[in-house]
């Protein structure tokens, strides 16, 4: 899902969802647009509930093969062997 494409309703900016900036602590996640700041949806878990609430994200957008591709990584980056 990080690679999937995301818009800021507030400023128009269209980018992966891995590029938002991210508030985590251990009730949940603020994912905040890096073109303003606002905030583009909130994640929070308590009391054995969980709540996502949709703030400036107007759209999100993701190629539905590659989610599906247990060979494609964090943000549709493809895994790679180290040499080190």
């Amino acid at each position: 899902m990080t690679g999937a494409r995301a818009r800021c309703a507030h400023c128009l900016r269209a980018a992966v969802v891995a590029d938002a900036v991210a508030e985590l602590d251990d009730n949940g996640m603020i994912l905040l647009c890096r073109g303003c700041g606002r905030t583009l949806l909130t994640y929070l878990c308590a009391g054995g509930s969980a709540t996502l609430t949709i703030g400036t994200l107007t759209h999100l957008e993701w190629d539905e093969d590659r989610a599906m591709d247990s060979e494609v990584g964090p943000a549709g980056i493809e895994p790679t062997t180290s040499t080190v």
